[in-house]
């Protein structure tokens, strides 16, 4: 009876091993189709960004004109550089959590799942 308890025991303990393990991969999944979508909207926002000022740069009538494209052209991209980064941290953040969420206890109970 002692051998079956401790077989049904390591039978449980495998189990939670596997679900948190699926969890955890699920999690790594949902957190690299959240950072694929954000590289997207980011690389179709900068090649919209980068038509437009070509477009505007061909109708400059001056050097003065030109520089002010340009400096615009700048803060925009610093602006969106800045929001694409925070996005990639939060990403990086959440999935982090997700995957300390799945992770059991020391008490062999498994986190808030």
């Amino acid at each position: 009876m002692n051998t079956l308890i401790t077989q049904d025991a390591a039978l449980q303990a495998w189990k939670r091993q596997l679900d948190a393990s699926l969890r955890m991969i699920e999690a790594l999944t949902e957190g690299a189709e959240r950072l694929h979508a954000t590289q997207l909207e980011a690389a179709a926002a900068a090649h919209a960004d980068a038509v437009a000022t070509q477009g505007a740069a061909a109708q400059a009538k001056d050097a003065a004109a030109l520089t002010q494209l340009q400096i615009q052209w700048l803060r925009g991209n610093a602006e969106k550089s800045v929001a694409y980064w925070r996005a990639v941290y939060e990403n990086a953040m959440q999935t982090s959590r997700e995957i300390a969420a799945c992770l059991p206890t020391p008490g062999g109970d498994e986190a808030a799942k």
